[in-house]
This record gives C-alpha cells, sequence and structure tokens, in this order.
C-alpha cells in the first residue's frame, strides 16, 4: 500500500473518497458534540442542586450551634445565680451563727476569673 500520503484513505473500501469521509466524520462530531452539551447540562443541574442542599445544610447546623449555645449559656447563667443564691444563703447563715471574730470576713462572692471559670472568694481578698 505504500507510505502514508495527504488526501489518501485507506481501509473504507473502493470509491470513498475525502469529501464523503468528511461529512460522515462532521456528523458524528456533531452528533457527540450535542450529546456532551446535554450531559454537561444535566452534570451542571446537578451540581446545583447539590450546591443548595450543602448550604441549607450548613445553615441548619449553624442554626442547631446557635441555639444549642443559647441554652447552654442560660444553663450556665442560672447555675451561677443558684450558686450565689447558696452562697448567700450560707453567709447570711454563718452571720447569724457564726462568733463574733469570724463574722468580719465571712462575706463571699463569686469572683470571675474568666468567661467560663468562677472561683469562691471572702470579700478581703479583692
Amino acid at each position: 500500500m505504500g507510505p502514508e500520503r495527504y488526501g489518501r484513505v485507506r481501509g473504507y473500501g473502493v470509491g470513498v473518497t475525502p469529501t464523503q469521509l468528511s461529512a460522515v466524520s462532521r456528523y458524528t462530531q456533531d452528533a457527540r458534540q450535542g450529546s456532551s452539551t446535554a450531559e454537561v447540562c444535566s452534570l451542571k443541574a446537578e451540581m446545583a442542586q447539590i450546591k443548595q442542599s450543602y448550604e441549607t445544610r450548613i445553615e441548619e447546623m449553624s442554626q442547631s450551634h446557635r441555639t444549642d449555645m443559647e441554652e447552654l449559656k442560660q444553663s450556665q447563667e442560672l447555675k451561677i445565680q443558684s450558686l450565689q443564691d447558696q452562697l448567700d444563703h450560707i453567709s447570711s447563715f454563718l452571720q447569724r451563727f457564726a462568733p463574733p471574730a469570724w463574722r468580719q470576713g465571712l462575706c463571699f462572692v463569686i469572683a470571675s476569673l474568666s468567661q467560663d471559670h468562677y472561683r469562691l472568694a471572702f470579700m478581703d481578698d479583692f
């Protein structure tokens, strides 16, 4: 058959010309391109749906986290108030029944060390 040359078509049988072959090639290329375009559109729609689902889930998780943090904050504030009430009760009890020498330094407070840590202190510690 010899070396390859421009314009020569091999293996397609007798009578096939480059023009006929390019028309078939163009048709199959257009068909593939149309299929690819539909697939790309489908994938874009699927990606948009996944993105929307992801954003919705993130917003739900964020709202849940905010709610949990607010509940935790309220719970901690109630605990602190309860402890302060108990200390006030103990302090008043000790003021009534403690010997006079002790009464001078028996004023308790809850001292804030940081946002989440507290300590019990006598009023003289300040």
